[in-house]
């Protein structure tokens, strides 16, 4: 006979990797553009809305940078949210500590994410959980080359290590350790990130945005 923890789904864990909002820290490519305190206010829209975007019934934990400044992440989110600070090193190293450690934590399915990305709706982040009833890895491909998601419902250390992180190959390097290693993995829907004016604009109009 069944346990009762066997007949229950398993849970979704959404990682958020952020940094703590200081004007002049964040989206600094936009703030050419907008200035600090406008780029400022538009991550901290972002990051707000992306999280009213992730199921109720799912798990959150933020991993934010610089570690000092827990008390900044608290006061902008609350002390309900769970915080990690993300450790040292590239974003490679940090994905990688993230994802060791929810798994060592026994989260369930993990889902990486960032804070700058609007279409990650719910009903996306939604079929990234479900896929990963069916895959290994799932993935959500960015515009720019690199991905808006990665999801996991076990551990694959090598999807973190010697990849071209910030270049247009991240997807693509991805995708091919994936293969080497012969992971069942899900590609979904392309997306686009706000990284600068155009993309924001853009994300404006699509959005119906009033900033």
């Amino acid at each position: 006979m069944l346990k009762r923890e066997e007949l229950m789904p398993e849970k979704t864990t959404v990682v958020m990797m952020l940094r703590a909002p200081i004007a002049g820290e964040v989206k600094t490519r936009l703030a050419v553009s907008v200035g600090n305190e406008q780029a400022l206010c538009i991550y901290r829209w972002l990051v707000e809305r992306q999280i009213q975007e992730i199921p109720d019934d799912w798990d959150l934990v933020v991993y934010y940078t610089p570690a000092e400044k827990r008390e900044l992440m608290e006061q902008w989110l609350g002390s309900s949210v769970v915080l990690t600070p993300q450790g040292k090193g590239g974003l490679g190293d940090r994905l990688h500590q993230a994802m060791e450690t929810s798994f060592s934590q026994k989260r369930g399915k993990v889902i990486i994410i960032g804070g700058d990305c609007p279409g990650l709706t719910s009903a996306v982040l939604r079929d990234a959980g479900e896929s990963l009833d069916a895959v290994d890895v799932v993935l959500g491909p960015a515009v720019d080359g690199g991905y808006t998601l990665i999801g996991m419902k076990g551990f694959h250390e090598e999807l973190f290590a010697d990849i071209s992180w910030g270049s247009a190959r991240v997807l693509e390097e991805t995708i091919f350790r994936l293969k080497e290693g012969r992971h069942r993995f899900l590609v979904l829907g392309e997306l686009e990130d706000v990284d600068d004016e155009a993309s924001w604009r853009r994300a404006q109009q699509r959005y119906s945005v009033g900033l």
